[in-house]
């Protein structure tokens, strides 16, 4: 007997390797496949960097809120001047009782102290800022409402607005 190693199909030649049609359609999937896979990773990186900017911008919003929040806690209560509900005037203790102004200049926070001229930048992109009494006379009141909205444009021209809002308990009461 004849032993033939390699095994011939019905027309009599032998199948060692993969015809024209199994190599396309092969391609085609891989290629569909890297495709899919590129386009997942384009998605997930511009993800990660979005996600990353809106949260600097938030993350300024959130300092300076805290900033006011603390000095505002530690203020005296005689001195406290509301001009137009858009910036505060007060007498601190954290400053050796200068007189701390916070106001919005465009869209940017500030905060200064009068008596020696200081002047601070405290975060970009703010917006409807606004302080209020628990009362309408700035005597008796117990606590003061601040409210502010961080903007920030996202790829593709969207506003993305950030609301903070704090309700701050003076101490020195």
């Amino acid at each position: 007997m004849n032993y033939d190693p390699v095994p011939s199909d019905a027309c009599g030649r032998g199948s060692s390797g993969f015809t024209l049609l199994e190599l396309v359609i092969t391609l085609v999937i891989a290629g569909i496949c890297a495709g899919l896979g590129w386009q997942s990773f384009i998605t997930a990186t511009e993800s990660t960097i979005l996600r990353a900017q809106l949260s600097a911008v938030s993350d300024q919003g959130r300092l300076a809120m805290v900033r006011l929040t603390r000095e505002l806690r530690e203020a005296r209560r005689d001195g406290f001047v509301l001009s137009p509900n858009t910036e505060i005037t007060f007498l601190s203790t954290a400053t050796g009782d200068g007189l701390v102004r916070y106001y919005l200049d465009g869209t940017n926070l500030r905060r200064t102290i009068l008596s020696n001229g200081e002047d601070n930048l405290l975060a970009k992109g703010i917006s409807d800022l606004t302080f209020s009494y628990d009362t309408n006379d700035s005597a008796t009141f117990n606590h003061i409402q601040v409210q502010f909205h961080v903007n920030s444009w996202v790829p593709g021209n969207e506003l993305v607005r950030y609301p903070l809002r704090s309700r701050i308990y003076p101490r020195n009461f």
